[in-house]
């Protein structure tokens, strides 16, 4: 088969961000690097935090994101993930850089789009729907995940404040 990526825009809080995923028809819902959601505008104090799960029931800590994606002329408004780590038995989030942009299940759903690999090799083929995707269901976040992550979101996330410094002169004697 081959992978498909394609470029694609995406949408939320009037931030515009144009970048490159992988179409993934596997993964249950779309999902954006960390460094996109940040453009986006994460904001720790109101986003809702998610589990998704993933190869070998390995699970995935994240905060979602409403956004519309459009890709050739299909759009979708979806609730994106945006993966930030796992949580071990102990509630330690570990952090890892998500390397790809996914655009899964939920967004050639919402949009009538499929993948054609008829002739051998993969294409995207656009769809006609515009609608809201709202039956996947994500994984349930545990209290511990939910502590881990929304501890990290506010150390990391957060707008930094200035420290207040003072000035001092020296008296001249």
């Amino acid at each position: 088969m081959g992978r498909i990526n394609k470029s694609f825009t995406v949408r939320a809080g009037g931030v515009q961000v144009r970048s490159v995923g992988k179409v993934d028809s596997g993964a249950d819902v779309s999902l954006v690097r960390l460094d996109i959601g940040r453009r986006l505008g994460i904001d720790p104090a109101t986003s809702d935090v998610i589990a998704v799960g993933g190869i070998g029931n390995q699970r995935t800590v994240g905060f979602s994101l409403p956004a519309t994606i459009e890709i050739d002329g299909s759009e979708a408004k979806l609730d994106l993930a945006v993966p930030v780590g796992t949580v071990d038995a102990r509630g330690h989030l570990t952090t890892f850089e998500q390397k790809n942009n996914l655009i899964g299940h939920d967004f050639l759903q919402a949009t009538g789009a499929r993948l054609d690999f008829s002739e051998g090799r993969g294409r995207f083929v656009a769809g006609k729907c515009t609608q809201r995707v709202d039956d996947v269901e994500l994984l349930k976040i545990t209290p511990r995940e939910e502590r881990a992550l929304r501890a990290w979101m506010i150390r990391n996330l957060s707008p930094r404040r200035k420290r207040k410094t003072r000035m001092t002169r020296k008296r001249s004697g």
